[in-house]
């Protein structure tokens, strides 16, 4: 089953209030690692928190509905920018800390992190270029997207609240808690439209059921 696609609308304000926040956010990761004693670690932390940051609005835009313009529009921007700097910082992570050695990854982080972090990185990279490519609003899509974005938040709470302390963790708090308002606002705003149509279809019935000496009446 397909359905109706928002048209994608890249405005100047979209692109500054998506991509100013990206490049800034990145900035901080390359030149304030150059304080740390450990450069790339610097950057391996800095980018993660930058990926937080912008997947926080990208979850929530994707809760509340794409089928508006505008917010398809933000949320792709967000979703991409977020996407760019996880994939800094698997780079950092991976080529930098471990020599691009996939046996010391595995070893250091263990297979239920490090397999995770490998599929998450693969299966975001190809949401993206649907999203970019393929016009479409499919059925398969968007069971696979939303399966990424959920694999993502799930992964992200996890290691920043059970595996990690500090800043990691304060970022893992205000994404899971702006994602339960954003499903609370969703959830509220279906039962709402569906309390509607409940009550239109109610009163449609209702006149249905009217008699031909009711409708003559004056």
């Amino acid at each position: 089953m397909e359905l109706s696609q928002p048209d994608r609308k890249i405005t100047l304000s979209a692109l500054t209030y998506t991509f100013v926040p990206f490049s800034i956010l990145t900035a901080n990761a390359i030149f304030l690692a150059e304080s740390h004693q450990d450069v790339v670690l610097g950057r391996a932390i800095y980018s993660i928190w930058e990926t937080y940051i912008l997947a926080t609005p990208a979850l929530c835009l994707y809760i509340l509905g794409l089928q508006k313009s505008k917010r398809y529009t933000y949320w792709l921007l967000f979703w991409t920018f977020a996407g760019l700097a996880y994939a800094m910082h698997v780079y950092w992570t991976f080529f930098g800390i471990f020599d691009g050695q996939i046996e010391k990854m595995f070893s250091k982080q263990g297979l239920a992190i490090a397999g995770t972090n490998f599929v998450i990185t693969l299966w975001w990279m190809v949401d993206l270029a649907l999203a970019w490519l393929i016009n479409s609003n499919q059925g398969w899509i968007r069971v696979q997207r939303t399966g990424i974005q959920s694999l993502f938040f799930l992964g992200a709470v996890f290691v920043g609240v059970f595996r990690k302390q500090g800043v990691i963790t304060w970022l893992s708090i205000v994404m899971s808690v702006a994602v339960v308002i954003c499903a609370v606002i969703r959830i509220r705003s279906l039962l709402k439209k569906h309390s509607q149509i409940s009550m239109t279809s109610s009163q449609d019935g209702f006149e249905g059921l009217e008699t031909p000496e009711t409708l003559t009446q004056p």
